[in-house]
């Protein structure tokens, strides 16, 4: 356990494995020590860069958490209702309440992403990779324009339910109320946003995998039912004019600017077979907006290879299959999201979901596994202390590059990868 005095750095590094970050091998502690850096700026800069968003009452990420049931039920509404409501209780602005639920769920999957992580970086330090890449932790911080949505609830509620799991008394009875908790917070995603409902078979792996005892299929049958009958329910509401004016109205002064048209609320008023037009336009004319996601994509996933190298990443997942089965909703959870890239447009969001659900199942997957009996060379040619730093060095430099000299643009249409922190931090200095 951690001395009475630990380091900001020791605090964060202490569970299941390494008593201190001074215990480390010294070139782990290098990396460890830039993952660390990279979470804690990454955390102040996204918390920073929502403020101009709820200025500036942005139509999308202020006015999507504000639709409501104004104008009767509508797809992505339940939220917006809770809003509207605590806003005439509390005689407040709706966009005070949407800021401060957006800043409370980063909180919570920052802290639980890092408490979920970083053990698993201490031990295995390519995960760094993973965990900094620009389409999980530090995507609000890569791309502030797809930042602050409703898909943040899904992974906090991910990244909690992987929290509880882990650290939860061994045979603990609590599990099947987890999965009932799930199910209804399952229901309220989905009826908030509903293309939520693609992700959330990779939750309903988590709780297979690591549920005591075994949760069988029968229970999570029976707990998806509710979340698809919403899914159904809000995929026949899917708003008209009508609806788009009385929710605007309801805002009254509090409306974002072009709520009518320009703004995720007027998009209730597009037709289904509109928005599916759209994407196929921008998808079959340059520059492929389906090209440019997979750019992404591989660019995203490029640790997953760092981790296959090392035979990790098959041991992780064989070793949860064995003793936990769950073949067909690991099939499900990797293949349904696709769906979302044929008939939306905002695939940097959507990467970002999915790629983060993978990284929290394959820290959770390794969380208890036992440390390497010796900390392995980072490169078996050089062998001496101070060439295992170099190296040690030179990997937490990639690591710095890797995480702020690229990004998945967040929203609508993507047409190249954006330079990332780096690029933006460099436009804005006078040269």
């Amino acid at each position: 356990m951690c001395r009475t005095r630990c380091s900001v750095l020791e605090l964060f590094c202490l569970s299941q494995g390494a008593s201190s970050l001074n215990s480390l091998y010294s070139p782990t502690r290098t990396i460890v020590s830039a993952a660390i850096s990279l979470g804690l700026l990454g955390t102040v800069i996204t918390l920073l860069t929502m403020w101009p968003a709820y200025s500036a009452n942005h139509p999308y990420i202020i006015g999507d958490w504000e639709i409501s049931y104004a104008g009767g039920f509508v797809r992505r509404g339940i939220l917006g209702e809770v809003i509207r409501w605590l806003s005439t209780v509390l005689a407040i602005e709706p966009r005070l309440i949407v800021i401060s639920a957006q800043t409370l769920a980063y909180v919570v999957l920052f802290i639980c992403g890092v408490a979920l992580t970083l053990p698993v970086v201490s031990r295995y330090p390519k995960f760094a990779f993973l965990a900094c890449s620009p389409l999980t932790l530090l995507f609000p911080v890569a791309s502030p324009d797809g930042g602050g949505r409703k898909e943040i609830l899904l992974l906090a509620l991910f990244a909690v339910q992987a929290v509880l799991l882990l650290k939860r008394a061994p045979r603990s009875t609590h599990d099947i109320a987890l999965l009932v908790v799930t199910s209804v917070l399952g229901v309220i995603i989905v009826l908030s946003h509903e293309a939520m409902v693609l992700f959330i078979p990779l939750q309903f792996l988590l709780i297979r995998w690591f549920a005591s005892p075994r949760i069988s299929y029968l229970h999570l049958t029976t707990a998806f039912a509710p979340i698809a009958i919403a899914f159904f329910a809000v995929a026949a509401s899917h708003g008209n004019a009508q609806q788009v004016a009385a929710i605007c109205q309801s805002l009254g002064s509090y409306a974002p600017e072009h709520c009518l048209d320009y703004s995720a609320i007027g998009w209730l008023g597009m037709t289904e077979s509109s928005g599916v037009k759209a994407v196929y336009y921008k998808m079959v004319q340059p520059p492929f907006i389906e090209l440019t996601t997979l750019l992404g994509f591989v660019l995203g996933v490029m640790p997953l290879a760092l981790l296959a190298s090392d035979g990790l990443l098959y041991r992780l997942v064989q070793n949860r299959l064995r003793e936990r089965g769950g073949l067909p909703l690991l099939s499900i959870g990797l293949s349904a999201p696709i769906f979302a890239f044929i008939v939306a447009s905002d695939h940097g969001r959507y990467l970002y979901v999915w790629v983060t659900e993978i990284m929290f199942l394959l820290a959770a997957a390794s969380y208890h596994m036992e440390p390497p009996a010796a900390q392995p060379s980072l490169n078996s040619v050089v062998s001496t202390p101070a060439g295992q730093r170099v190296i040690a060095l030179c990997w937490s430099i990639f690591l710095l590059l890797y995480a702020v000299t690229w990004n998945m643009p967040g929203v609508c249409c993507p047409s190249s990868i954006g330079t990332g922190v780096l690029g933006r931090t460099l436009a804005v200095i006078p040269f």
